[in-house]
């Protein structure tokens, strides 16, 4: 029965530090990735609504606005 305690003992570490580095992982790697993915979407979206407003060349913005539009309904 000791040993079977050792390995309940390690497993439950062995668990905890799973989680440890799960969780450091997902908020160190994932978390910014998605923030930046989010960021340079917003900004290019702004960028285009910009061009558009400011150009009489509305059909290419317009163009390029439903595409990004597009490509972000995919993603969700």
């Amino acid at each position: 029965s000791l040993i079977n305690r050792c390995q309940a003992k390690r497993s439950r570490s062995a668990i905890g530090a799973f989680l440890i580095i799960f969780l450091v992982l997902v908020l160190v790697v994932i978390l910014p990735i998605v923030l930046i993915i989010i960021a340079l979407a917003s900004s290019t979206i702004n960028f285009v609504l910009n061009i558009n407003n400011n150009n009489n060349n509305s059909n290419i913005a317009g163009f390029i606005r439903s595409a990004i539009n597009l490509a972000l309904n995919f993603f969700e």
